[in-house]
């Protein structure tokens, strides 16, 4: 039981640093387009 909560857990923070680099693309793709970023 404990593993299975504990890969759960794995998944779930897998999820979470899914969403966060989808919503960091959208940033850095809506900066671009504005002319922000400067490579």
């Amino acid at each position: 039981m404990k593993k299975y909560l504990f890969d759960t857990s794995i998944i779930i923070d897998h999820l979470r640093g899914v969403e966060e680099a989808r919503k960091w693309i959208e940033m850095v793709k809506k900066n671009k387009i504005l002319g922000i970023i400067s490579v």
